[in-house]
This record gives structure tokens, C-alpha cells and sequence, in this order.
């Protein structure tokens, strides 16, 4: 299973780098929680040429790399994929409003704002007898080994003949899978009975026993159908392991019956506990029918679903249902019109699988039940974002958490799914944890204490330890490390004089300059910043040592720069003379200051004219044409206002060599191999462009004003010595 969603998401993504489009936009209103894999596949769709010339050599590195599984990678990779990430919390959303309610309103023109949250905890009434058949399950439990989760160990190639490593690896395997199944048997048993038989017996077993005629959901479970299957040999090894039951068949056979027996013994607990978990449930939702026109109850269980929505068609006949999950197109598709903004429906209750919990706005239901208590907060965050909308109608809605009893409640042995929440990047993982991280752990985790971490999570400004592209910039003008006051930055920002270009003079110690260059219809506003430890002739024009375009490091030297600041400077012919040198370094390297994939293409062109310059067989024509495009990149200006417009140069290449790049990733058949503009170049090296392409570029290369006058803002430190 874990291979064919792989390779699912790798054709999706093919699909996508297949795309001609010159710019590519994802959109997710979900936290990026993905296996590292995914996390470079996300990267790569989003362009890897627009990366850093160190951050593209770190890519290819880990590209390369057999395993991904260390936590040094998967933070390296999160700090790639920062540089794409534009994301407002709901805290940042809801300020901005406030700031200015007329500019935000919904499709009927109604002043938008997030709804405040009531949280209400609710009795999950399972009685005395049930909370003690839950505790011998939870003791049953204590006894599992995980068989089904030890079936592939495969330890690094390093380790292989290393006795003792190989030791601590099936050590720490037997805890991991203790762990899950002891975690998989709770999860079940928590949303409810129909869900663990059907986990233990299998889903036709669980239809057949609780009534239910017809599901859409798949067959799955029946764990002890796979052991009995998985008994005939032990699990498959890429080392030698004489130690205990994992390698002597015989014991492992023995082990297996063992595993059997302990599933059949939570069966037989688990078929003499009540419904009275399930039918309060259904009574808490008919109850809140009578104070809310539309509810949601989310679980993640298929088959509980089915069995809440039996439960509740049979016990109030009189009201609407839904059952939704994850192959309910229709019911689906219904349930965004019932609960859509501005629906008149009323009485209706939907039961939704996760499924439900993405990608969807169900705003016009104003109360939402949690008939499970997942252990990842971000799952919860989710289920409750369909109604949480700043679109929402409704000032206030209403969140119903389970108060389970501690036989039932979460226990914190299952957390660690909390820190890796996708199995696969737990078995094999080569993380180092605590040595006793997974064993089990009794204390119960209470309903008050995973209210109190969602609500920490709504406040937290990285998403999964991603940051936003822009944080850095949002910091100068707000929060507790702003560097500008905001009704100064507003002041400037509403003004409606015309101002050509703004310019600040600020005391320093070394000479330095802020640019902040204007944007058009076909060009992105730009920032830069060039500091001068000597003089201002810059010989060497060194990236994060002369001059700085990645926005975290020019917004990191301007709050250094500027918190030092006592005093402002006035005019003065030093300043002018200063400001000059520094125009005259940016205009000279203008193709340094491009955007990285720009300024990579056009590096890649260069080299490639003067290589089809020394070509042979080349016709003067060609040489001419090749001739007049090296010239373009001649560093001064075509007279005093006007220079070319190296952004839209690199453009009109680029759309020249996308094709063919299209073909290059078309014809990559290992994902490791990393397809850049490099690569692309050795191509056109072997295979050049024709000459009707060189004319195009020639024919539509455009200026533009000089760089000095589409400058919207300037700030430069002055040092102290110069004269006033």
C-alpha cells in the first residue's frame, strides 16, 4: 500500500512538471504534514531552478540521497520549501479585519469575520461494566507484539554486520509495533464496538453482526486472517539475526498463535460492551438539532459512521441524515449544498469521515461534534475548519468534545503519532528516540488538556515548522519585533500624493543602502540590499557578503541595521555621492539582482552563445545574431533614462527552452535524477537552438527605465564620520 501511494503521488506530480505554464501556483488549506519524499516532490513541482545556488546544491544532494528518514533532512527540506509558502493564520486574518471591517465581506456584502468558539464537553455514557471490559482490552493490549508491522526489516547497508546496531534496530521495531497495534486497538475502540470487530474480523464480519445491509466503505481489517497468512515464515531480513522468535521459525509460529489468541480475547470483551456509547452519541445530536438548524459529526472510522447514521435514522426517524466518506461523491456533493452559505435547510445532520474534513466549506452549520478524539491536534484543527470560515454567518459556533472515560480516553503511548504522524516514516525510521519513547505509558490524557493544545495551535505562527515567505517582512511593521510603527507604515502606505521615490538617511557605522524597487504588469517588486565593509567599488560582488535579494536575509540586516539607529541624517552632497555609487554598482549588476531563475537562465545563455560562437560550421548570419545578443549584456545603460529589461530578456528565453525542458523531464524515468536548467544547457550544447529562435529573442528584447527611476523607496546608513 505504502509503494502505490508513492507512485500515485509521483504520476501526479509528473502530471504537473509536464505543465508549460511559466508560473506555478498550489493551493492547500491543509498543514503541510508529509513524508519527506513528498516534501521534495512538493519542491520540485514548484521549480527547483527558483531555488537559491545553494539551496539548489542542497536539493540535489538530498535528491541523491538513499534515505531520507534523519530529522537533519527533514528540516533541511522544510526550510527549501519555506521560500513557497504564503499562508495567514486566523489570529493574523482576524487583526487585519478589524483594522478595516469594509474591506473584507462575504459574496452578499456582509462585513466577515471568524466566529468565535464555544467549547462544550459532553458524557460519553458508557456504563461501569463497559469501562471494565475497555480496561481488559487495554490490558490485552500490553501483550501484542505487532506481527503485521514487522513483516520488511531492512537495517542501512553500513550497519549490516554490525551486531549490536542490528540489536538496537529489532529493539526498537518490536517497540514501534507494539505501539501501533496497541494504538490501532484503542483508535477503534474509542469511535466504537462495529470499528474494532471490524478491525479484528474483518468488515463483512462487522456488517453482518451490527445490521448494516450496505456500506460504500472498502473491505479492510480482519487481522487475524493476515497473521494466520503471515505465520508460514518469519518476516523477510536484509541482515542476520539468530536472537529470539523474529528468526526461528518455529518460535514465530508460536508467537503468531499467541497474537490470534490475544485479538480473539479483545473480541470477546468487545462483543459484550454496550451500545450505550454510540446511542448517547446520537442522543447528544439530536439534542443540539434543537438548538442549530445544521450539524456535522466527524469520525474516522467508515463502518462507525454507517452505524451512527443506523443508529440515528432508527431512533428519530423524523430528521434529515447524512452518512459521507471518502467514495460518497453524491452525499458529498449534497452535503456542500445543504451546508452552504446562505442555505435554508434546516434539520439536517451529516455524518463525515475526514474525508470531509478538506477542501470543503460547510460555514452554514454553526455546531460540530467530535464523536472521536483523534491524537493528532492538526486532525481536529481540520474537522473543525469547515465551520470555522471567515465566511461564516454565524458569530458564534459550537464545538462538542468527547469527555471519555479513562478506560476509553487517549493515553500517552499513542502521542508519538503527535511527532511522526505517517506510519511509513516510522518503520525504518533512523531517528534517535528515547529509550523508552514507545513503551506503554498509563496516564491518560484528558479532554481539557487536547482543548487547551488546540487552542495553542491556532496561535502558533509556523505550520509544521514552516515558515511563511513573507513572515520576516509582516515582522518589521507588526508584533512584539516590529522595527517600523504601524501607523507609520499605514500613513505612507494610504497616502494619496503622488511620490516618486522615498528616501531615508540613517546613521551607521558602515555605508549601506535598502532598495525598494517598483512593480508593473509584466515585473515583481523587488528588494535589495548592499552594505560596504570599505570602499564602494565592490570589486567582488559577493551574494550574503555585498548584497542580499532573499527577503528572511535583507529583513534580518535591516532590523540590524536599524535598531541601532539614534538619529536620522539630513541631505547633503556626501549622501548624494554615496547614493550614486550605490546606483551605479545595481545597474552594473543588474542579471545578479534577477530573480534566481531569471538570473540562471540568462548565466546559461551567455554560456551557451559563446560556445555556438566558436562553432565551425556556424554561419556569419548566426554569428551575427549571436554577436548582437552578447552585446545585450553589457552592464551600461543605453543612454540616461533607458536600460534593457534583463527580467523580460530572461523571460522571452525561457519561453523559447520550455519545450524542450518539457522533454527532458517527459524522458526522466528516475525521479533522483534532478532535471534543472544545468542539465537542460548540456542538452542544448548537443542539440543548439536554430537560428530563427536567436532573431526572436532579438526581435522582442524590450527596455525599460533605468533602474534608478523605478526605485519606490530607499533607506541608507551613512557612516558616522561623514560629514552633514
Amino acid at each position: 500500500m505504502k509503494r502505490t501511494i508513492f507512485y500515485d503521488i509521483l504520476r501526479r506530480s509528473r502530471t504537473l512538471l509536464n505543465s508549460l505554464a511559466d508560473h506555478t501556483l498550489l493551493f492547500t488549506a491543509t498543514p503541510i504534514n508529509k513524508r519527506v519524499e513528498d516534501l521534495l516532490r512538493l519542491v520540485e513541482l514548484l521549480d527547483i531552478d527558483n531555488l537559491s545556488d545553494h539551496a539548489l546544491e542542497a536539493f540535489k544532494r538530498l535528491a541523491r540521497m538513499k534515505s531520507l528518514k534523519g530529522q537533519a533532512e527533514h528540516e533541511e527540506i522544510k526550510r527549501l520549501i519555506s521560500q513557497f509558502i504564503v499562508r495567514r493564520t486566523k489570529q493574523e486574518l482576524n487583526k487585519m479585519i478589524l483594522s478595516n471591517r469594509s474591506l473584507y465581506k462575504n459574496r452578499n456584502g456582509q462585513e466577515c469575520k471568524y466566529p468565535n468558539q464555544k467549547h462544550v464537553k459532553y458524557k460519553t455514557m458508557e456504563s461501569d461494566a463497559d469501562k471494565k471490559l475497555a480496561n481488559e482490552i487495554n490490558v490485552a493490549c500490553l501483550e501484542l507484539k505487532g506481527i503485521i508491522y514487522l513483516q520488511e526489516l531492512e537495517i542501512d547497508e553500513d550497519k549490516k554486520t554490525d551486531k549490536e546496531e542490528i540489536l538496537k534496530y529489532v529493539e526498537r521495531r518490536k517497540k514501534i509495533a507494539a505501539a501501533i497495534s496497541r494504538y490501532n486497538v484503542q483508535a477503534m475502540l474509542r469511535s466504537s464496538r462495529i470499528a474494532l470487530v471490524e478491525h479484528i474480523e474483518g468488515t463483512k464480519a462487522a456488517l453482518t453482526q451490527f445490521g448494516i445491509e450496505k456500506t460504500t466503505k472498502k473491505d479492510s481489517g480482519h487481522i487475524l486472517n493476515t497473521i494466520v497468512s503471515l505465520s508460514v515464515a518469519p518476516p523477510k531480513k536484509n541482515f542476520d539475526f539468530a536472537k529470539d522468535w523474529i528468526a526461528d521459525e518455529k518460535l514465530y509460529a508460536k508467537v503468531c498463535k499467541e497474537e490470534i489468541a490475544i485479538y480473539e480475547r479483545i473480541l470477546g470483551c468487545v462483543n459484550k460492551i454496550s451500545d450505550s456509547r454510540e446511542l448517547g452519541k446520537v442522543d447528544l445530536i439530536f439534542e443540539l438539532l434543537g438548538r442549530h438548524n445544521l450539524v456535522l459529526a466527524f469520525d474516522s472510522r467508515g463502518l462507525s459512521l454507517d452505524y451512527f447514521g443506523k443508529l440515528f435514522k432508527e431512533k428519530y426517524a423524523n430528521n434529515e441524515c447524512l452518512v459521507i466518506k471518502g467514495t460518497d461523491k453524491s452525499n458529498k456533493k449534497k452535503a456542500q449544498e445543504i451546508f452552504a452559505l446562505d442555505s435554508k435547510e434546516t434539520g439536517w445532520i451529516a455524518f463525515c469521515s475526514d474525508s470531509m474534513s478538506e477542501g470543503v466549506n460547510l460555514q452554514q452549520g454553526s455546531a460540530l461534534v467530535l464523536l472521536d478524539m483523534p491524537s493528532v491536534v492538526r486532525v481536529i484543527e481540520q474537522r473543525i475548519g469547515r465551520v470555522d470560515r471567515m465566511d461564516s454567518p454565524h458569530d458564534e459556533v459550537e464545538i462538542q468534545w468527547p469527555k471519555d472515560s479513562k478506560e476509553f480516553a487517549l493515553k500517552t503511548d499513542i502521542r508519538f503519532f503527535n511527532t511522526l504522524t505517517i506510519v511509513e516514516n516510522i518503520l525504518g525510521s533512523n531517528f534517535d528516540f528515547p529509550d523508552d519513547f514507545f513503551d506503554y505509558k498509563d496516564r491518560v490524557i484528558g479532554v481539557d488538556e487536547v482543548i487547551d493544545q488546540y487552542k495553542k495551535l491556532q496561535e502558533k505562527e509556523q505550520w509544521d515548522g514552516i515558515r511563511d515567505a513573507f513572515q520576516s517582512v509582516r515582522e518589521l511593521v507588526w508584533g512584539d519585533k516590529a522595527v517600523i510603527l504601524a501607523n507609520d507604515y499605514n500613513k505612507i502606505k494610504d497616502t494619496k500624493e503622488a511620490v516618486r521615490c522615498r528616501v531615508s538617511l540613517v546613521k551607521s557605522e558602515i555605508p549601506w543602502a535598502f532598495f525598494a524597487i517598483r512593480g508593473s504588469p509584466n515585473h515583481a517588486p523587488q528588494w535589495f540590499y548592499l552594505e560596504s565593509q570599505g570602499d564602494l567599488k565592490f570589486d567582488s560582488f559577493e551574494e550574503n557578503k555585498d548584497y542580499f535579494v532573499d527577503l528572511n536575509s535583507i529583513c534580518e540586516k535591516l532590523r540590524l541595521r536599524l535598531t541601532k539607529v539614534t538619529e536620522n541624517m539630513q541631505w547633503s552632497r556626501q549622501t548624494e555621492t554615496i547614493l550614486s555609487e550605490f546606483l551605479i554598482v545595481l545597474e552594473k549588476n543588474q542579471l545578479k539582482l534577477l530573480p534566481n531563475k531569471k538570473r540562471r537562465a540568462l548565466e546559461m545563455l551567455k554560456k551557451l552563445l559563446n560556445k555556438y560562437l566558436i562553432d565551425r560550421s556556424a554561419t556569419a548570419k548566426r554569428k551575427k545574431y549571436i554577436r548582437q545578443l552578447l552585446d545585450i549584456y553589457s552592464p551600461e545603460p543605453l543612454d540616461d533614462s533607458l536600460s534593457v529589461n534583463f527580467y523580460q530578456f530572461a523571460q522571452l528565453w525561457l519561453d523559447i527552452i520550455q519545450p524542450r525542458m518539457i522533454e527532458l523531464k517527459k524522458s526522466n524515468r528516475r525521479w533522483k535524477n534532478v532535471i534543472d536548467l544545468d542539465v537542460l544547457r548540456r542538452d542544448l550544447e548537443r542539440d543548439p537552438i536554430s537560428d530563427d529562435d536567436l532573431k526572436k529573442i532579438l526581435d522582442n528584447i524590450i527596455v525599460i527605465d533605468r533602474l534608478d527611476k523605478r526605485i519606490a523607496s530607499c533607506i541608507m546608513g551613512i557612516p558616522t564620520g561623514s560629514p552633514v
